[in-house]
Protein backbone atom coordinates (compact mmCIF):
# COMPACT_ATOMS: atom_id res chain seq x y z
CA UNK A 1 0.00 0.00 0.00
CA UNK A 2 1.59 3.83 -0.90
CA UNK A 3 1.34 6.43 0.84
CA UNK A 4 -0.13 9.80 -0.61
CA UNK A 5 2.97 11.32 -0.92
CA UNK A 6 4.59 8.56 -2.95
CA UNK A 7 1.63 8.63 -5.02
CA UNK A 8 1.54 12.35 -5.51
CA UNK A 9 5.40 11.58 -6.23
CA UNK A 10 4.93 9.30 -8.91
CA UNK A 11 2.00 10.89 -10.46
CA UNK A 12 4.10 14.38 -10.86
CA UNK A 13 7.07 13.24 -12.23
CA UNK A 14 5.05 10.97 -14.74
CA UNK A 15 3.13 13.48 -15.77
CA UNK A 16 6.64 16.13 -16.55
CA UNK A 17 8.17 12.86 -18.56
CA UNK A 18 6.45 13.93 -21.71
CA UNK A 19 7.14 17.68 -21.50
CA UNK A 20 10.55 16.27 -20.69
CA UNK A 21 10.49 14.72 -23.73
CA UNK A 22 9.09 16.93 -26.17
CA UNK A 23 11.69 19.71 -24.68
CA UNK A 24 14.80 17.51 -25.49
CA UNK A 25 13.72 16.58 -29.41
CA UNK A 26 12.57 20.29 -29.78
CA UNK A 27 15.79 21.25 -28.10
CA UNK A 28 17.91 19.05 -30.57
CA UNK A 29 16.33 20.31 -33.19
CA UNK A 30 17.07 23.80 -32.52
CA UNK A 31 20.56 22.28 -31.84
CA UNK A 32 21.13 21.29 -35.30
CA UNK A 33 19.84 23.82 -36.78
CA UNK A 34 22.38 26.18 -34.57
CA UNK A 35 25.23 23.61 -35.45
CA UNK A 36 24.54 24.38 -39.56
CA UNK A 37 24.07 27.78 -38.65
CA UNK A 38 28.06 27.69 -37.23
CA UNK A 39 29.23 25.60 -39.74
CA UNK A 40 27.82 27.93 -41.92
CA UNK A 41 29.07 31.32 -40.66
CA UNK A 42 32.49 30.23 -39.57
CA UNK A 43 33.05 27.70 -42.76
CA UNK A 44 36.86 29.35 -42.89
CA UNK A 45 37.67 28.54 -39.50
CA UNK A 46 36.16 25.40 -39.34
CA UNK A 47 37.66 23.12 -42.08
CA UNK A 48 37.83 20.02 -40.11
CA UNK A 49 34.06 20.67 -39.13
CA UNK A 50 32.19 18.04 -42.02
CA UNK A 51 28.27 17.58 -41.70
CA UNK A 52 27.53 15.09 -44.39
CA UNK A 53 24.42 12.48 -44.87
CA UNK A 54 26.41 9.92 -42.23
CA UNK A 55 27.55 12.29 -39.91
CA UNK A 56 23.50 13.46 -39.86
CA UNK A 57 22.26 9.60 -39.16
CA UNK A 58 24.78 9.22 -36.60
CA UNK A 59 23.56 12.04 -34.34
CA UNK A 60 20.49 11.77 -34.99
CA UNK A 61 21.03 7.46 -34.01
CA UNK A 62 23.20 8.86 -30.87
CA UNK A 63 20.39 11.32 -30.08
CA UNK A 64 18.23 8.57 -29.64
CA UNK A 65 20.40 6.15 -27.64
CA UNK A 66 20.99 9.51 -25.64
CA UNK A 67 17.84 10.04 -24.84
CA UNK A 68 16.58 6.67 -23.94
CA UNK A 69 19.78 7.40 -21.38
CA UNK A 70 17.90 10.78 -20.24
CA UNK A 71 14.97 8.91 -19.58
CA UNK A 72 16.48 6.05 -17.09
CA UNK A 73 18.80 9.07 -15.73
CA UNK A 74 15.41 10.84 -15.27
CA UNK A 75 14.70 8.21 -12.22
CA UNK A 76 16.82 10.59 -10.34
CA UNK A 77 14.28 13.09 -9.71
CA UNK A 78 11.56 10.56 -8.25
CA UNK A 79 14.47 8.82 -6.32
CA UNK A 80 15.98 11.81 -4.62
CA UNK A 81 12.62 12.86 -3.41
CA UNK A 82 11.59 9.62 -1.92
CA UNK A 83 15.74 9.63 -0.29
CA UNK A 84 15.52 13.58 0.90
CA UNK A 85 11.68 13.52 1.65
CA UNK A 86 11.88 17.38 1.16
CA UNK A 87 9.60 19.63 3.63
CA UNK A 88 8.09 21.46 0.57
CA UNK A 89 7.99 18.59 -2.20
CA UNK A 90 6.47 20.90 -5.04
CA UNK A 91 9.76 23.55 -4.79
CA UNK A 92 11.92 20.49 -4.46
CA UNK A 93 10.05 18.63 -7.31
CA UNK A 94 10.30 21.97 -9.80
CA UNK A 95 13.87 22.66 -8.51
CA UNK A 96 14.60 19.27 -9.72
CA UNK A 97 12.94 19.04 -12.89
CA UNK A 98 14.89 22.61 -13.88
CA UNK A 99 18.07 21.23 -12.70
CA UNK A 100 17.34 17.94 -14.79
CA UNK A 101 16.78 19.87 -17.87
CA UNK A 102 19.36 22.45 -17.57
CA UNK A 103 21.98 19.56 -17.53
CA UNK A 104 19.98 17.77 -20.70
CA UNK A 105 19.95 21.12 -22.59
CA UNK A 106 23.71 21.73 -21.90
CA UNK A 107 24.65 18.55 -22.98
CA UNK A 108 22.42 18.72 -26.66
CA UNK A 109 23.95 22.53 -26.76
CA UNK A 110 27.10 20.57 -26.55
CA UNK A 111 28.84 20.35 -29.88
CA UNK A 112 27.27 23.62 -30.79
CA UNK A 113 29.25 25.81 -28.09
CA UNK A 114 32.14 23.67 -28.98
CA UNK A 115 32.09 24.57 -32.33
CA UNK A 116 31.52 28.18 -31.71
CA UNK A 117 34.55 27.83 -28.86
CA UNK A 118 36.82 26.22 -32.06
CA UNK A 119 35.56 28.85 -34.18
CA UNK A 120 36.52 31.78 -32.20
CA UNK A 121 39.51 30.50 -30.93
CA UNK A 122 42.67 31.58 -33.42
CA UNK A 123 44.55 28.92 -30.79
CA UNK A 124 43.45 26.07 -31.83
CA UNK A 125 44.18 23.64 -34.74
CA UNK A 126 42.68 20.52 -37.03
CA UNK A 127 44.25 18.42 -39.02
CA UNK A 128 41.60 18.14 -42.25
CA UNK A 129 41.40 14.31 -43.83
CA UNK A 130 43.82 15.41 -46.34
CA UNK A 131 46.27 15.33 -43.60
CA UNK A 132 46.59 19.43 -43.96
CA UNK A 133 46.55 21.22 -40.78
CA UNK A 134 44.44 24.36 -40.01
CA UNK A 135 44.31 27.15 -37.42
CA UNK A 136 47.00 27.68 -35.12
CA UNK A 137 49.32 30.41 -33.96
CA UNK A 138 51.14 31.90 -37.07
CA UNK A 139 54.55 32.25 -35.35
CA UNK A 140 54.61 28.76 -33.52
CA UNK A 141 56.92 29.56 -30.13
CA UNK A 142 60.29 27.46 -30.77
CA UNK A 143 61.69 25.85 -27.68
CA UNK A 144 65.71 25.60 -27.17
CA UNK A 145 67.08 21.95 -27.32
CA UNK A 146 66.99 20.28 -24.58
CA UNK A 147 70.40 20.65 -22.37
CA UNK A 148 69.28 16.76 -20.54
CA UNK A 149 71.39 13.97 -22.02
CA UNK A 150 69.68 10.74 -22.60
CA UNK A 151 73.38 8.80 -22.23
Amino acid sequence: MHSDGMVGRRAWWSSQRRRYNILMIVAALISAVCLFAVWAIFEERLPCLEITGASLLFGAALFLIALGIANICYFVGPLSELVIRPRNPTNFRRWCYGLGVASSLLLIFAPVLGNLIAALDPRLTCTDKFGVQHGGARNPVSFPPSTVSME
